[in-house]
Parts: structure tokens; C-alpha cells; sequence
């Protein structure tokens, strides 16, 4: 079975969720989990990376904010992998964009910011003029 597919989802704060590629193809899964317990100040974001499909797949998560080189994983069948993306730079907020070699269409982009209820501060992506 194919089928291309593309849609956003998007909300107040700056959430945004971006789905895209060919259903047919690939087998790469993406999951986000604001922070926890663990993460002390709760300006950290946990993505979960999945491979469900049969054969292996390299998984590049490239971060708006954070810049430099993109994070690469490879992933064999049946494989999960987490990708911590520190916000602490970025007063927690974020923008990811997960790719994968298996669909060339294929992008889970993930935007928003982590309320962590402590003071904040405005988007610092927001171009002013």
C-alpha cells in the first residue's frame, strides 16, 4: 500500500506537529515526552525514535534552536532510541524536525514550548522589526 500524506497540527504557544511522507513506505516512528521527574528544571524534551519496519533505518533529528550538527541514529528493525533535547538555551522552547533514509518525503516536525511553570520568556525565534 502507498500513499503520500502531509498535515500540521498546530496550537496555541507555538505548538506545532508536522506529519509527512509516504505511507507506503519507511517504518520510523516518533514520539515526544515533555519533561519528568528526573529532568530537575524541566527543560528537557524526550523523543522516542522507532523503527517498525523490516529492513534498517538512519534517523537524522536536526534542532532549530540548538543549531550545529543534526543528531544521527541508526536503527535496526524493531529498534528504539531516545534523543533528549536540552531547551535550557532556548528558555524551553523548541523546534525539531526528525527525517529518515528509508522515505525521502518522510518529516515529524515538532515545535512548541515546555511549560515547566516558572516564568518565561517570548519566543526567541519571533523576528522583530
Amino acid at each position: 500500500m502507498s500513499g503520500r500524506y502531509e498535515y500540521s497540527v498546530r496550537s496555541a504557544n507555538g505548538f506545532l506537529r508536522q506529519f509527512a511522507g509516504d505511507a507506503g513506505l519507511g517504518g520510523v516512528e516518533v514520539a515526544a515526552q515533555g519533561p519528568g521527574n528526573s529532568d530537575g528544571n524541566g527543560t528537557a524534551l524526550h523523543v522516542e525514535l522507532v523503527n517498525n519496519g523490516a529492513t534498517a533505518a538512519v534517523v537524522t533529528v536536526s534542532d532549530g534552536y540548538a543549531g550545529g550538527t543534526p543528531a544521527t541514529y541508526r536503527l535496526r528493525p524493531g529498534q528504539r532510541r531516545q534523543h533528549t533535547a536540552h531547551l535550557q538555551g532556548s528558555h524551553g522552547w523548541y523546534d525539531l524536525t526528525v527525517t529518515s533514509d528509508q522515505d525521502s518525503s518522510f518529516v515529524r516536525r515538532l515545535a512548541g514550548h515546555i511549560e515547566n511553570g516558572r516564568p518565561s520568556v517570548s519566543d526567541p525565534a519571533i523576528i522583530t522589526g
